[in-house]
């Protein structure tokens, strides 16, 4: 009697323990899911992994062989610019920044020159009074949409001055 009022079920009939059984293994499988899941303790190694080898050498770590430049090349938006001669003389003509670096930069021009060839360039943009920069023509590409120029800074620039070329 105590039985029928703690356990309202039959548990003569077989369908009741199909219920319970079927209970049971779904609350076991729910409870080592989540243990797993959940609460799962970190793996400690207890050997350090060996060190892999580099196939090759990152030019970007280390340089590349063949690379000249001693600083990074930056492009952005291209920077209008008046390039004239050494003494700042010669009616001015333009050009464009293509891209920079601290060593120089890369000129976009219509007209050739030749390496080796000593220029004063100044923003288009640039407010009166900035001083021209010298650069030395380094090389010198021609292609469908211009010439262009790879220039170094004979005098690395001031920064403010840096900045006005992009």
């Amino acid at each position: 009697m105590w039985a029928k009022s703690f356990l309202p079920f039959d548990l003569t009939r077989w369908e009741t323990w199909v219920v319970l059984g079927a209970g049971a293994i779904t609350a076991s499988l729910t409870l080592l899911t989540s243990r797993f899941l959940f609460f799962r303790k970190k793996r400690r190694r207890t050997k350090e992994a060996p060190p892999r080898e580099k196939a090759e050498a990152d030019p970007f770590e280390e340089g590349s062989a063949t690379e000249k430049r001693e600083s990074l090349r930056r492009e952005g938006n291209p920077v209008e610019v008046f390039i004239t001669d050494a003494a700042e003389e010669g009616e001015p003509i333009r050009g464009w920044v293509i891209d920079r670096s601290l060593g120089g930069v890369r000129l976009l021009v219509y007209e050739p020159m030749d390496v080796g060839t000593i220029l004063s360039i100044r923003p288009r943009q640039a407010p009166p009074g900035t001083p021209w920069t010298q650069i030395v023509v380094k090389s010198c590409d021609y292609t469908k949409s211009g010439y262009y120029f790879g220039c170094m800074f004979r005098r690395a620039p001031p920064w403010s001055i840096m900045l006005l070329f992009g």
